[in-house]
C-alpha cells in the first residue's frame, strides 16, 4: 500500500512538472480599456486609415459581384506595440472576400504605440476597428448647354 502511495505521488509530481514546463509562458493579460490607449504610431487613427487606404486592394471577385460594406476586425496590440497575428479575428463582415483583405491589411500593419495602465506600465490592448469597402462610381459626364437655345444637349 505504501508503494502505491509513493507511485501515485510521483505520478502527480510528474504531471505537474510536465504541465509547468510545457506551458511555462504565462498568458498575457489583454485589456479592452486602458488609461492611455494604444495608438497607431504614424499620426494616430488618421494615420492608420491613411495606411489602410494605401494598402487596400479591393478583391476583384468582390468588385465584380458588387460587394461592399464594413468589415469589423479585432486584434491585440501587445505591450511592445506589435500586432499579435494570432489575435486577428473578424467580428462582422458582409463577405469572406472582404474579410480576407481586412486580415491581410492588419497582418501587414506597422507597429503601434502600446497602451498604458494608470501607473505607466505598458499593457496589451484589444482593438476593434471598421474597415470600409466602397466601390467608387464614375462621375456622370456633365451635359453641355446649347448656347443658342439655352438648353442642355442630350
Amino acid at each position: 500500500m505504501k508503494i502505491l502511495k509513493i507511485i501515485a505521488i510521483n505520478l502527480l509530481l510528474l504531471f505537474l512538472c510536465l504541465d509547468s514546463n510545457g506551458q511555462d509562458k504565462e498568458k498575457e493579460e489583454v485589456f479592452q480599456i486602458l488609461d492611455k490607449p494604444a495608438i497607431y504610431k504614424e499620426n494616430g487613427y488618421q494615420g492608420f486609415y491613411f495606411y489602410v487606404g494605401n494598402s487596400l486592394q479591393y478583391p476583384a471577385e468582390a468588385r465584380q459581384k458588387g460587394i461592399q460594406g464594413k468589415v469589423f476586425v479585432q486584434f491585440v496590440v501587445t505591450k511592445t506595440g506589435e500586432i499579435n497575428d494570432e489575435s486577428i479575428e473578424i467580428v462582422r463582415s458582409p463577405d469572406p472576400l472582404l474579410s480576407a483583405e481586412a486580415i491581410r491589411i492588419i497582418e501587414n500593419c506597422p507597429d503601434w504605440i502600446p497602451g498604458e495602465k494608470a501607473n505607466g506600465e505598458k499593457a496589451s490592448q484589444r482593438i476593434i476597428l471598421p474597415i470600409t469597402f466602397v466601390m467608387a462610381t464614375p462621375a456622370e459626364p456633365k451635359k453641355k448647354k446649347d448656347k443658342k437655345k439655352g438648353k442642355k444637349e442630350s
